[in-house]
């Protein structure tokens, strides 16, 4: 479980929540399941460590303190995150900006 942040697109009453938090209203956000499919360990060199996490939403991890350390005498913090898959569309399948289909050309 964990509670989405307050600085978030999602609705609370019919209002975005961002709105509420920018002006200085409190956010009601209630915690929500998140689902983990699978961690696997890329490299460990102490104190760094790469993941590779097949998740319902990447953000749990940027924000999940069981994940980073939270428990430990260091703690820990999120220095990259890159999105490979979102639903159907994979990284693999990706197109550069910078080609001219990219465009529209």
């Amino acid at each position: 479980m964990q509670r989405p942040p307050a600085y978030s697109a999602l609705k609370v009453g019919g209002k975005r929540a961002c709105d509420m938090a920018r002006d200085g209203r409190p956010v009601p956000l209630a915690e929500r399941p998140v689902r983990i499919d699978a961690i696997e360990l890329l490299s460990f060199d102490p104190p760094d460590i790469r993941l590779r996490i097949d998740c319902g939403r990447a953000r749990i991890f940027a924000r999940s303190p069981a994940i980073w350390g939270s428990h430990s005498t260091g703690g820990g913090y999120l220095t990259q995150l890159c999105r490979t898959r979102v639903g159907r569309f994979s990284i693999d399948n990706a197109i550069a900006l910078d080609q001219p289909h990219a465009r529209g050309d």
